[in-house]
């Protein structure tokens, strides 16, 4: 199960090196919980995008063609590590990540473009 996680990834990956600059700004920014406990930042440096969350940590961003979701890989202590995925629609983003039947739902955190 674990190579069709990696073969998802890169899939996922290749899909995104077609994608143009101007979809993928549409993330850029921060964002917040609806009651503001906590925000996430997206940035651009040079050609590569990162999301920043919690107390600045920092992940690479890899966003599909139509800028509509972003996914990032999170290391913890150890060789673990999780993938998470970031879903745009309208104001909001939707963080999600892999369930036990290795398919995206949705976390209980909402972001919205803050004003």
């Amino acid at each position: 199960m674990r190579r069709v996680v990696i073969l998802a990834v890169v899939f996922f990956l290749l899909l995104t090196s077609l994608a143009g600059a101007d979809n993928k700004d549409k993330l850029l920014g921060v964002w917040v919980l609806k009651d503001n406990a906590n925000s996430i930042k997206i940035i651009k440096e040079g050609d590569l995008y990162f999301v920043i969350e919690f107390v600045n940590q920092k992940h690479e961003l890899f966003i599909s063609g139509d800028g509509t979701r972003a996914i990032f890989i999170e290391y913890g202590k150890g060789p673990d590590w999780s993938t998470s995925m970031l879903s745009l629609k309208g104001n909001a983003i939707t963080r999600m990540h892999f369930s036990e039947d290795y398919e995206w739902e949705p976390s209980q955190y909402v972001f919205y473009k803050k004003q």
